[in-house]
């Protein structure tokens, strides 16, 4: 190896271990922040605060280290991909910093210790999320895409903690055990910390930019459509989904009291455009029962907080009201009414995917 070759392995080697140095002392103020928190230590939330002063001072040392390495050795392909992901790694670890910070500072505000209940919530989801966290930053630093690919399944445990800490103190303010300005505040700091996790998954992203050059691509949403039946609108937003965004969509329907089959009606419009249909409507409790949360449910005359009990926090609820779109198929001749309905329930579903930023593939 040159002697260039030789500083510019040296100079690369510095930055992953300033990552490692800034992901060690962020992980330890996460920590801090949630032992804080569950314990009502006042002390150690105000040691904690001060501490991000010098996570950041790091920070900072480690964005003029990326700019360094730039202007001395003008790098390309896989050192320049490096540079770009330590620098984006290096926004996400700040951004961790913050969320210490703001949990401590909640804390501050607390007129008394946080329930046990919620303690010992916001205990697991610190752990989750702290582990989450140095598992993701060991895979960047590394460059291990299977340890990455463990830290990213770590960080999706979060969701359905943080939602159990949700209806815990939800549950404490019913019950008129905690002031209000306490309730928000614990509320803020089990948030932040969930977000620890999120920005876990972010680092899991560099990781794989750093190693394979591949970024995260377009985002394929999981939508899923349901009415009373599940045999006619929702069904047929399903088929006009899957055919104008087969690549940017995972499409389902469901109805809430599901028929025992489609409409017939339906089952020959859709084989004239070359749809077959096999099966029967799907129950909407079925339809839930996913590995994943969906991104968008979509309720077609119905409200999905009517007839799902738990909505997962990630998820996005519609209710689209096709009432006018029936009356108007029933003036219509019997051989164009489901053209009209189809017309109308597309124009709704194109909509949808707009505002997610996708393009039709028709």
């Amino acid at each position: 190896m040159s002697h260039y070759e030789q500083r510019l392995e040296q100079d690369a080697q510095a930055l992953r271990s300033g990552v490692a140095k800034v992901g060690k002392w962020v992980s330890e103020n996460v920590a801090d922040a949630v032992r804080a928190l569950t314990t009502n230590d006042k002390v150690l939330a105000n040691r904690t605060i001060l501490r991000d002063r010098a996570v950041n001072r790091q920070i900072d040392d480690l964005d003029h280290l990326c700019h360094v390495f730039v202007i001395r050795h003008l790098p390309s392909a896989g050192h320049l991909r490096l540079v770009s992901s330590v620098l984006r790694v290096n926004v996400a670890l700040e951004r961790i910093g913050d969320y210490a910070v703001t949990a401590c500072r909640e804390l501050l505000q607390l007129s008394a210790p946080l329930p046990e209940g919620v303690a010992a919530d916001i205990a697991i989801l610190g752990d989750q999320a702290g582990a989450a966290l140095r598992n993701a930053v060991e895979a960047f630093v590394t460059g291990d895409l299977s340890k990455a690919a463990q830290a990213e399944g770590m960080a999706k445990q979060v969701d359905p903690t943080f939602l159990k800490t949700y209806r815990d103190l939800t549950q404490a303010g019913d019950r008129d055990e905690r002031q209000t300005r306490d309730l928000f505040s614990t509320l803020l700091a089990a948030r932040v910390i969930k977000r620890v996790a999120d920005q876990a998954e972010n680092l899991c992203e560099q990781t794989q930019f750093q190693v394979t050059g591949e970024g995260k691509g377009h985002k394929t949403y999981r939508i899923l459509f349901f009415d009373e039946r599940g045999a006619l609108l929702s069904r047929m937003a399903q088929s006009f989904a899957e055919e104008a965004y087969p690549d940017t969509g995972r499409f389902r329907s469901a109805g809430y009291a599901p028929a025992d089959h489609f409409d017939p009606g339906l089952l020959a419009f859709l084989q004239q455009r070359g749809v077959h249909v096999e099966g029967a409507p799907v129950a909407l409790a079925k339809a839930l029962d996913v590995p994943k949360h969906y991104h968008v449910i979509v309720g077609i005359g119905a409200k999905a907080s009517n007839h799902i009990k738990d909505i997962p926090f990630r998820t996005v609820t519609l209710t689209w009201d096709l009432g006018t779109a029936l009356q108007e198929a029933e003036r219509v001749p019997e051989t164009e009414r489901y053209s009209a309905l189809y017309r109308a329930v597309a124009d709704h579903v194109t909509a949808l995917m707009e505002t997610l930023g996708v393009e039709s593939h028709r």
